[in-house]
């Protein structure tokens, strides 16, 4: 909620709104249950990878534990880096947007809280985006000379990603989710290349 209050117009400063009783614990509730389930989804990804173990090929688990690790550090990253320069830019940007429709802005708690999450998963989702290619590439499944010969489509492709994850379609968010996106692809483009020359 800091991030919200901090970007509260005035004279709302340091103010959500309750429109219904229950508003308070739904939202302290919703919130209780995400931060559970981030914070569990390692292990359960990791007794998930336990279980499917006797199936995979020795190669393929070598790469089981780095893949969960790496995952896990880049889901954060995706989040850390929404929460503390994606979220407050965002809410700002819808608040001078308004003030300059002359409309008076107040956020409730449901509404702030919906908005919140979805940004925060996207961005953590959205993060792992390098693995994935470098993990192609290490199977096998996915060349680096044919990612970067279809580059122009990938980018449409990616300013869709966009779109889909982003929880508004004004094009300041879709900006702020496409950037970071264009660069991680760049970053797995690089990744695909040193895997397949150690492959």
């Amino acid at each position: 909620m800091k991030v919200a209050q901090e970007n509260l117009p005035q004279p709302h400063s340091n103010t959500l709104l309750a429109l219904q009783v229950t508003d308070p614990m739904t939202v302290t509730l919703q919130i209780g249950i995400g931060a559970g389930i981030l914070l569990s989804l390692p292990f359960v990804l990791f007794f998930i990878g336990q279980y499917l173990l006797p199936a995979l090929e020795e190669r393929e688990r070598g790469l089981l534990l780095p893949v969960f690790a790496m995952g896990t550090v880049l889901f954060l990253a995706g989040s850390f880096f929404c929460y503390f320069l994606v979220l407050p830019r965002a809410l700002r940007f819808f608040q001078e947007f308004n003030q300059w429709l002359g409309l008076e802005t107040s956020w409730t708690m449901a509404s702030y809280t919906d908005f919140a999450l979805q940004m925060l998963v996207g961005f953590g989702l959205s993060f792992e985006l390098p693995l994935v290619m470098v993990i192609l590439a290490r199977l096998g499944i996915l060349e680096q000379r044919v990612v970067a010969d279809h580059r122009r489509h990938a980018i449409v492709a990616l300013l869709v990603l966009a779109a889909c994850v982003t929880p508004t379609s004004d094009p300041f968010n879709l900006g702020l989710m496409f950037v970071p996106l264009y660069g991680l692809f760049e970053l797995g483009l690089a990744g695909m290349g040193w895997v397949t020359k150690r492959r």
